[in-house]
């Protein structure tokens, strides 16, 4: 249990992290909410944390918003770097993959510069 608890403050963080980059309109935690990590009586939508073979694994889920200047790869990348330093600095050693995986693009009238808060 203390396991799911610790992936469970991981994907909070990781979720504040990808949220606030520039580009990033918000995550997604799929049609159903099924794209989550959980915790005690709650849940961290559009991120997933586990642990394999004594690695920290992630896969989050992203909104885009779309500018006709945005490199999908070079953003997933992007937010691919902000979520292994967060790791980092949470002290998680041991990191495995880290996926990003772009689910929608929003399309505004006015693009974001720097992401949601």
């Amino acid at each position: 249990m203390e396991s799911q608890l610790q992936e469970y403050v991981i994907a909070q963080a990781l979720r504040r992290t990808a949220r606030a980059v520039p580009g990033i309109a918000d995550v997604y935690g799929g049609r159903l909410g099924e794209i989550a990590t959980y915790g005690r009586g709650s849940r961290v939508p559009g991120v997933r944390v586990w642990s394999e073979a004594g690695r920290v694994h992630v896969e989050v889920h992203v909104v885009v918003a779309y500018t006709p200047d945005v490199a999908l790869p070079a953003l997933a990348d992007l937010v691919r770097t902000r979520l292994r330093q967060q790791l980092r600095d949470l002290a998680v050693t041991a990191i495995g993959a880290i996926d990003v995986v772009i689910d929608d693009l929003r399309f505004d009238e006015t693009p974001l510069a720097t992401g949601a808060t």
